[in-house]
C-alpha cells in the first residue's frame, strides 16, 4: 500500500552503502585525500541535502578510525575546543574505557581551563570555578587540544553539520582550531556549504593578503547536483514506482534540480496528498500540489509584472501563432506584446523558433499551480 511505502521513507543521511548513489568518484577522492594530507584539513561540501553526512558516513578510511563530532556549542572559540575535546573524550570512552588514560587526563585538564566567565562551556558541568584571562584560556585550551590529538594518532576526525552555520561563524571554528591539528597526524574533515568551496576556489587566485582559504584546507571535495537520472534512481529506490506515475515523476526529478533531499520531500508530501485523496498512485496534481507554496514564493522572487502574468496565463505553446500574435489578438498593443514577450524570455520562462512558442517546465508547472 501507498501508506506503507511511504512510512519506509526516511528524511535521512544514508548509513548503508547499498542505498547510496553513485559518488563513487568523490567516496574515492575523499579517500586518497584522507591518505595523502595526513595531519592536514579537508572539506566537503555541497548544498544543504546534497548528501555530505551520507558520504562521510559510508566512506570508510583504511586503518583509521573515524570519530564523527557534532559542534554543539559555538558562544566563544573556548567553547568550540570544548565540543571537539569532548568528541573526542566520548568516543574513547565508548569505544574502550580503558584506553588512552592520557587522553581522558587531557580532556579532563581542558574542561576545567575552557570556562567562560558567563559559565559557558563543559567545565560549567563539572563545577570548575577557575577563571583566567580570556586570551590566557584560549592559548592554553589549544595547547591542551594539541596534546589530545597526540593520543588520537593518525585517526579521521568528521565535523558534521558545520555547513548549516554562517560563513563568519565556521571561519571561527577553523580558525579555532586548525593550528592544533596542523600540529598533529589526526585529520580533520569538515562539512561545508557550496559557497565556501566557491571561496576556496576564487583563492586559488587571489593574490590579496587576506583570510586565504586555500592556506587553510588541504583539499576540497564538492557534491555537485546529481543527474536527472540519478535522481530518478533515488526516487526508484525510495518507493516503488507503481506508486509514482510517469508524469508526476518528472516533475519530481526536475524539481529536485540534482538534490537527493529535495525530491524525497517532495515524493512525500505528494504521497501525503494522494493519499488524503484516498489515491493509491502519485499524480502529477498531487506533485504541483506539494510544490505550489515554493513556486508562489518563486514568482515573488521573479519579480513579474502584471502583464507577464497574464501573457503566461494566456500564451498556449499548442497553437500554431507567434507569442506576440496570440497576445496581440488578447487586446495587448504590439509594442508591449514584445516587451513581455522579451522579459518572459530573459527570466528563462518562455523561448520560441520559427514562430513557435515554448514554456519553460518552470512556466507550465506555474500555470497548473494557478499561482500567476
Amino acid at each position: 500500500m501507498l501508506k506503507d511505502a511511504l512510512k519506509s521513507i526516511k528524511d535521512a543521511p544514508i548509513t548503508a552503502k547499498e542505498e547510496f548513489v553513485d559518488r563513487e568518484l568523490e567516496i574515492t577522492k575523499l579517500q586518497y585525500a584522507a591518505y595523502i594530507h595526513e595531519g592536514e584539513i579537508i572539506g566537503v561540501c555541497g548544498e544543504r541535502g546534497s548528501g555530505k553526512t551520507s558520504l562521510l558516513n559510508i566512506t570508510h578510511f583504511s586503518g583509521k578510525e573515524k570519530i564523527v563530532i557534532k559542534i554543539i556549542n559555538r558562544e566563544s572559540k573556548i567553547s568550540i575546543i570544548g565540543d571537539i575535546a569532548e568528541g573526542i573524550y566520548n568516543f574513547f570512552r565508548e569505544k574502550n574505557p580503558s584506553a588512552s588514560k592520557k587522553a581522558l587526563r587531557v580532556f579532563e585538564k581542558l574542561a576545567f581551563n575552557v570556562r567562560e566567565k558567563k559559565g559557558v562551556g563543559i567545565s560549567h558541568i563539572l563545577g570548575a570555578n577557575i577563571e583566567v584571562e580570556r586570551e590566557e584560556r584560549i592559548y592554553r585550551a589549544s595547547q591542551l587540544l594539541k596534546e589530545l590529538l597526540e593520543e588520537v594518532g593518525d585517526a579521521i576526525i568528521i565535523l558534521d553539520e558545520i555547513d548549516k552555520e554562517k560563513k563568519e561563524e565556521i571561519l571561527l571554528i577553523i580558525d579555532s582550531i586548525k593550528d592544533a591539528f596542523l600540529s598533529n597526524k589526526a585529520t580533520l574533515i569538515i562539512t561545508l556549504p557550496a559557497t565556501i568551496y566557491r571561496e576556496y576556489r576564487a583563492s586559488k587566485e587571489s593574490k590579496e593578503e587576506t583570510f586565504n582559504l586555500e592556506n587553510v584546507f588541504a583539499e576540497m571535495i564538492m557534491l555537485h547536483p546529481l543527474s536527472p537520472s540519478l535522481i530518478e534512481e533515488i526516487v526508484k529506490r525510495r518507493i516503488g514506482l507503481e506508486y509514482v506515475e510517469k508524469g508526476a515523476l518528472e516533475i519530481i526529478v526536475d524539481y529536485a534540480q540534482g538534490n537527493p533531499r529535495r525530491a524525497i520531500r517532495t515524493l512525500k508530501e505528494a504521497g501525503l496528498n494522494a493519499l488524503i485523496k484516498g489515491k493509491e498512485k502519485i499524480g502529477e496534481r498531487e506533485v504541483i500540489e506539494a510544490i505550489k507554496e515554493d513556486l508562489k514564493y518563486f514568482v515573488q522572487t521573479l519579480g513579474l509584472s502584471e502583464k507577464e502574468r497574464k501573457a503566461l496565463q494566456s500564451l498556449d505553446p499548442l497553437k500554431k501563432e507567434s507569442a506576440a500574435v496570440q497576445l496581440m489578438k488578447k487586446g495587448i498593443s504590439k509594442t508591449s506584446a514584445y516587451r513581455v514577450i522579451a522579459a518572459l524570455k530573459e527570466k528563462g520562462l518562455l523561448s520560441e523558433e520559427g514562430g513557435k512558442i515554448k514554456l519553460s517546465k518552470t512556466a507550465l508547472y506555474l500555470k497548473k499551480a494557478r499561482v500567476l
